[in-house]
């Protein structure tokens, strides 16, 4: 393991003691070292944040709206077989009754699957179409390698969160077989 580098000047490169003001070779000012160095971590801390939140926020409005549409599709299908298995192949009521109860466990389950499909083709379309290409404009802006961006997104999202989860995927190191 190497030791930290100690700061340097930004305009001449010289290393510097971390909390003098002027850079002893050049003479300048040196305070901003520091707050920009916690400023660029804040920033990236608050993308990281805000990128995840939409990428749940997508997830979550696509499993509803693919639920709910399920379910509604589920109903008309279910009143359908319930008017058939009454009307063309028994007159009672406890079949029906038995009848509609099985299929409307069925609707759930399917909206369900549905809904959890629907749920992980946006959490990855919104990835690919907003989240990396904004990731990736933050890294260049602000001149950070993937390697610590991912260690700082690391820090900050559960291991559980979707950014975190794709990021990581993308940029995991290559294992080779030996």
């Amino acid at each position: 393991m190497t030791a930290p580098a100690s700061p340097q000047c930004p305009n001449c490169g010289a290393p510097v003691q971390k909390n003098t003001a002027v850079c002893p070779a050049c003479g300048s000012p040196l305070i901003s070292i520091e707050r920009e160095t916690a400023d660029q971590a804040q920033s990236t801390r608050q993308v990281v944040e805000d990128l995840n939140a939409y990428l749940v926020k997508s997830a979550v409005s696509a499993a509803e709206l693919a639920f709910s549409v399920g379910c509604t599709l589920g109903v008309i299908g279910i009143l359908l077989l319930l008017i058939i298995v009454y009307f063309a192949i028994t007159k009672t009521w406890t079949v029906v009754i038995v009848t509609g109860l099985i299929a409307l466990l069925v609707g759930v389950i399917v909206s369900s699957m549905l809904a959890t499909r629907a749920k992980n083709a946006t959490v990855e379309k919104t990835y690919q179409r907003v989240s990396k290409p904004e990731i990736e404009r933050f890294i260049r802006a602000n001149g950070m390698s993937e390697e610590d961006f991912t260690n700082l997104a690391a820090s900050v999202l559960p291991e559980s969160a979707p950014l975190r989860e794709f990021w990581n995927r993308e940029h995991q190191p290559e294992w080779s077989e030996a």
